[in-house]
């Protein structure tokens, strides 16, 4: 039988065009994740862009794999040039809405930040978990794209972030979202024990699919703090994580400058990393390669004791942003 993934499609055409292979390493992962040994290809149809592929009859499984491709627009089969629907996208566990309304400068393109979390968590051993409920961390949160991502999964979203304005955004944001679309939920603030008899502020926003779920005590968390990432990792308690995922500053505003640079930052971030992962567990990170280079950031991984992820799925996922700008994607799973 042959399939087709037909893709959704970006009003950047260039941007289009440098993230389709990508999608393809992407589709070669859930493929995979899914016991299936196929070959995907970029194909077009009518101006469109489809991952095509044979296999047999795809299972449920498999189809709720597939519906997690971060560019999947329709699961079809394929005869000819007619399309036969047999899937779509992943349900939201809140609204496929959530993370494209709240705009600002240097966000990170919600489409690419699932291909992320799909790269992590394909990369772990949890992958045949992908319906459960899962705890991600993002150490560099900003507004909350990542964490978002993981709120309409139905994980446990965990974030950190030196700019404590850009967190109260986003807490801000998706109270009134959970507000408007009628979520039961609840806000609270405690307090996270750091070295040194010193304490942090964490902010947590608990809420459930229905009320009935939410009254049950089936609910799921989404909670931030105020710290780099080498504190909030300790802070957050080792072995606590399924899956992280973060796109690190890769702007040329964002440069290190006379600061840190970000081959020292990765450095001393990785080893807190690895030890707040749950064996098994996978980081996907991506960043400018112009500032970081890919080689460099494996290194920094695999120094702290990651187990680097490379073959066909891995290694060409460097592409084109913008003018000064080509982003790189490296993953690594903790043994």
């Amino acid at each position: 039988m042959k399939y087709g993934i037909l893709l959704r499609p970006h009003a950047n055409g260039r941007y289009q065009q440098a993230v389709q292979p990508l999608a393809l390493c992407e589709a070669l992962a859930l493929l995979s994740a899914a016991g299936i040994d196929a070959k995907p290809r970029l194909d077009e149809l009518f101006g469109a862009g489809i991952i095509c592929f044979e296999a047999p009859e795809l299972s449920e499984r498999a189809r709720a794999l597939l519906a997690l491709h971060s560019l999947n627009y329709l699961l079809c089969e394929v005869h000819g040039d007619r399309l036969a629907p047999v899937g779509g996208r992943a349900k939201a566990f809140l609204g496929h809405d959530l993370n494209g309304i709240l705009k600002y400068k240097g966000k990170t393109n919600e489409r690419f930040t699932g291909f992320l979390v799909n790269m992590a968590l394909l990369s772990s051993a949890f992958a045949g978990a992908f319906d459960h409920k899962l705890c991600l961390f993002d150490p560099m949160c900003g507004r909350f794209t990542t964490l978002f991502e993981a709120c309409n999964r139905g994980y446990d979203a965990w974030g950190a972030g030196l700019d404590g304005r850009e967190i109260g955004e986003g807490l801000t944001f998706l109270r009134k979202y959970l507000e408007h679309h009628h979520f039961k939920h609840a806000l609270r603030q405690d307090a996270l024990t750091l070295p040194g008899k010193r304490s942090a502020q964490i902010r947590r926003v608990s809420f459930a699919a229905d009320t009935a779920q939410y009254r049950a005590g089936d609910q799921r968390t989404l909670s931030a703090t105020a710290l780099d990432c080498e504190s909030a990792a300790r802070a957050f308690g080792a072995g606590r994580f399924h899956l992280a995922a973060f796109d690190m500053p890769y702007s040329v505003q964002h440069g290190p400058g006379g600061r840190e640079s970000f081959e020292k930052l990765l450095g001393r971030m990785a080893g807190p990393l690895l030890a707040a992962l749950k064996p098994g567990g996978a980081v996907a990170l991506s960043f400018n390669s112009h500032t970081l280079r890919p080689e460099t950031a494996r290194a920094a991984l695999a120094d702290a004791g990651f187990s680097v992820c490379r073959g066909e799925s891995y290694d060409h996922l460097a592409h084109w942003v913008e003018q000064a700008i080509v982003r790189d994607v490296v993953v690594a799973q903790k043994p």
